[in-house]
């Protein structure tokens, strides 16, 4: 198909996928096929020699984690190869981003590689709750509000990515479906309440613009609705995903200004803050890019803001220290 390479973007339908694959005789044995994005509805996999069906695999998160071919955190599906030519259809469905990173492999290779991956997210994940315990405890010590907000933030991303890559589902919540498809724009909703608050706060914006922190106030509340709204069914999750996109830099965007000004003025916390979104800024664009099927899903795009996220919630716990 005439796309960037594995994805479709914001497809929200059925795509079919058909293409040959020819099994030596030193091949033949068991084989794995790794879609490699998490969050699709219903992954359907076809195998075809001389025209009739040999095994029909299903997957996706339409299915708990005990009646899947694999207890994996992508969907993959297991099939025993002789030597031959084979045709292989997959049908795929999603309400979301329509991103298929296929890979073909056996067990022992994909399980080196998931291994590496597995070891990647547990020290993001780790991080990422050693972040929020502190903020939560610094809130505890000081009852500063500042704390309380950034414990939003860093727990609404943490929470995103630990659901984007799949882990939440292998780990944590296998069997309640709901999860899986409630909670990526739920969580990235969250994240952007707790920027809103946090940057307001930890800039002081009050002290200079009563109406841009009133803006923000109003942005933070705008999110908590939708989350709302997400929640009782009301709006689906492709708008939920919408207004996370158009909602995400706001926060960035309104107050840029204000972190420029009070950098100028010889405010250190300001320059950490700057760093921090020059870094996120990246790494968001990458991802709405990567939602919206501009560019191509490789394990470098597919992880560009995890990372950039990392790193921007990082500086703002420099701009906590240096504020307390």
């Amino acid at each position: 198909p005439d796309v960037p390479t594995s994805n479709f973007g914001e497809f929200g339908g059925v795509a079919w996928l058909v293409w040959s694959v020819e099994v030596r005789p030193e091949a033949a044995g068991e084989w794995l096929l790794d879609v490699g994005y998490a969050s699709l509805d219903q992954v359907d996999l076809h195998v075809l020699r001389t025209g009739e069906p040999t095994v029909l695999v299903r997957n996706g998160d339409r299915l708990p984690l005990s009646k899947r071919p694999l207890p994996t955190r992508t969907h993959v599906m297991p099939m025993a190869l002789s030597a031959g030519q084979y045709t292989m259809v997959l049908r795929v469905e999603t309400s979301g981003s329509m991103i298929v990173p296929l890979r073909l492999a056996t067990p022992q290779h994909r399980q080196l590689r998931e291994e590496r991956t597995q070891m990647l997210q547990g020290l993001a994940t780790g991080v990422m709750l050693s972040l929020l315990f502190y903020s939560l405890a610094q809130w505890y010590s000081l009852r500063d509000r500042m704390f309380a907000y950034y414990a939003v933030g860093v727990g609404g991303v943490g929470a995103f990515q630990f659901t984007f890559q799949g882990m939440g589902m292998q780990h944590v919540w296998g069997e309640v479906l709901w999860l899986s498809e409630s909670l990526p724009p739920v969580c990235i909703l969250v994240g952007i309440i707790g920027a809103f608050l946090f940057i307001d706060r930890a800039l002081d914006i009050r002290s200079l613009s009563m109406r841009l922190s009133l803006l923000m106030r109003i942005g933070a509340l705008v999110c908590t609705v939708v989350v709302v709204l997400l929640l009782a069914g009301v709006i689906t999750y492709r708008d939920a995903q919408r207004v996370s996109k158009v909602l995400g830099q706001l926060p960035t965007l309104l107050a840029l200004p204000i972190a420029w000004r009070r950098w100028r003025q010889g405010d250190r916390a300001a320059g950490y803050i700057l760093v921090g979104w020059g870094v996120y800024t990246a790494g968001v664009v990458v991802l709405a890019l990567l939602v919206s099927g501009r560019i191509p899903a490789t394990p470098v795009t597919l992880h560009v803001f995890q990372i950039s996220s990392l790193v921007e919630m990082v500086m703002w716990l420099v701009v906590m220290g240096v504020r307390v």
